[in-house]
């Protein structure tokens, strides 16, 4: 009874809230004018410290706390509101952490006619000793999110541009490639480790699962838009050619215990689970077959020796070394491996001073994490 009176009253304040905080909003904006100010939206806490990185001398006006879901179902009251909170500013911009403006308000920020600046966390894991900083780095782009292949974005673009070998010529990029093959690091390192209990060989097929509702799914094109498409998918495609498939679910996935036990209802005699925990790198030792619908995961397979298929258009897929069930026309230019994983990790990517102000070099990042892993 407590638990509904607590909602009735939290849903009738709501409003009151809200009308505090625009008020709030337009006396901060109006207080920077003339000055140049990025405008935070959807941002969960653990981001702010990417935020300020992006924005650097610029002022952040912080509006994070638009999400009361009374105002969710009317993004065009909350549009109008942006729109005319920012039309008074001379030189400002919105950003957001990938389409988080389209998942918690409905609407696309990019309709403003404002630059939009959408990021997200960089492909290599913070795992510096004592570091202050939730992430060592992030990937901006001012077009659409890296990992949205549903339409063009900068990094699409720039590998258009690219030159095939271009690395070649680039001393960072060849040195973290040698010192990237030589470590055992990996973007999700299991909290608790598994073992590979099976030995698994050139022509098995492991499948990589992904978090049920991530936006590189939800936002993607793809034949197989959840994990349960893509078994039945790579089922489909390999079990007539007696290849073992293997399923090894993400390990942030919340939803793991379900699927699990459902994937291994409905596949029984053609799918064999895998542990969550067991260290991705320990599966791929034999260079097995990785299939995937967009989890980048599948680019650190790729660059260690492994055969990659895409089921859908991934950041990394059509461009010449996957095997793809989507076909995109965007992608003209015929690249390596080595190419886009270089260019990703040491050119697209930003990292951050993992201990104070400023930024590190994607080499610095690798180097100095490793160097640290092996101290007492």
């Amino acid at each position: 009874m407590a638990t509904i009176a607590t909602n009735i009253i939290r849903h009738a304040l709501a409003p009151l809230k809200f009308a505090a905080f625009r008020r709030a909003a337009k006396i901060k904006l109006d207080e920077h004018r003339d000055a140049k100010v990025m405008v935070a939206v959807c941002l969960s806490p653990d981001k702010m410290d990417i935020c300020r990185h992006i924005c650097g001398d610029d002022t952040m006006i912080d509006l994070s706390k638009l999400t009361y879901e009374r105002f969710r179902a009317r993004p065009e009251y909350i549009q109008d509101w942006l729109h005319s909170l920012t039309s008074n500013i001379r030189d400002v911009g919105f950003l957001t952490v990938g389409r988080r403006d389209r998942a918690l308000l409905g609407l696309d920020l990019n309709t403003l006619g404002n630059p939009v600046t959408r990021f997200e966390v960089c492909l290599l894991p913070n795992l510096f000793k004592n570091s202050p900083r939730p992430f060592i780095g992030y990937m901006k782009d001012h077009i659409g999110p890296y990992f949205d292949g549903s339409g063009n974005t900068e990094l699409e673009s720039a590998l258009n541009d690219l030159s095939p070998g271009w690395w070649h010529e680039d001393p960072i990029a060849v040195d973290f490639l040698e010192d990237y093959k030589k470590s055992r690091i990996q973007k999700y390192l299991p909290i608790d480790y598994g073992k590979v209990t099976t030995s698994l060989r050139e022509t098995d097929i492991v499948v990589l699962g992904q978090c049920t509702g991530d936006q590189a799914l939800v936002y993607t094109d793809g034949v197989a838009k959840t994990n349960f498409d893509l078994v039945s998918r790579v089922i489909e495609d390999y079990s007539c050619k007696k290849r073992r498939i293997f399923y090894r679910a993400h390990p942030r996935n919340p939803k793991n215990t379900e699927e699990i036990a459902q994937l291994a209802a409905r596949h029984p005699r053609d799918l064999t689970i895998l542990e969550p925990t067991v260290p991705f790198l320990d599966l791929i030792e034999r260079r097995p077959t990785v299939a995937t619908m967009t989890s980048g995961a599948a680019l650190e397979a790729a660059i260690r020796g492994c055969p990659v298929v895409t089921y859908a258009t991934s950041f990394f897929s059509n461009w010449g070394f996957t095997e793809d069930a989507l076909h995109c026309t965007r992608r003209t230019t015929t690249l390596s491996v080595e190419d886009v994983f270089l260019y990703v990790y040491t050119k697209y990517s930003t990292y951050m001073n993992p201990y104070g102000d400023g930024s590190i070099t994607a080499l610095e990042a690798l180097r100095g994490f490793l160097n640290d892993s092996k101290s007492p």
